[in-house]
């Protein structure tokens, strides 16, 4: 028992997920978490554990997928920092659209909408809480330059 719990502790764990930034409006998609998800009530981008062997992205756009039904065309797509701790990292991206869509969500999302940047939903999500204050100058700056 304890070398399987100990196996599990040094196992890194990984997840990843997307903001969307619609050039059109200069406005960033967020969900509200449901009340089925821990944080329930916060704000945040759509995302989710990466399966073994999978690349973040690849595991971000799938969740996003699952989540949204998103199948629109990406314009950019950016990389930004990394949550990292002991056994867990989180790849965070943005994804540039030409314009705000209708997501289809499911069952992790309350509700969603499109905000802009320096007028975001309070409370954030604690992981969006700290991209923000990673990748505030990054994430203006693309709002700026498109």
């Amino acid at each position: 028992m304890f070398e399987k719990t100990y196996q599990n502790h040094r196992t890194m764990r990984r997840a990843s997920g997307i903001i969307i930034l619609a050039k059109s409006t200069k406005k960033i998609l967020l969900s509200e978490r449901s009340r089925h998800l821990p944080q329930a009530g916060s704000w945040t981008g759509w995302g989710g554990w990466n399966k073994p062997g999978e690349d973040p992205y690849e595991g971000a756009m799938r969740e996003l997928i699952e989540e949204t039904a998103f199948n629109g065309i990406i314009i950019e797509q950016h990389t930004l920092s990394v949550y990292q701790s002991s056994n867990f990292n989180y790849h965070n991206f943005l994804l540039i659209v030409e314009d705000e869509f209708e997501p289809k969500t499911d069952w992790e999302s309350a509700r969603h909408g499109w905000y802009h940047f320096e007028d975001l939903p309070k409370p954030l999500h604690f992981g969006l809480k700290w991209l923000v204050a990673q990748d505030a100058h990054i994430i203006s700056g693309l709002i700026q330059k498109i």
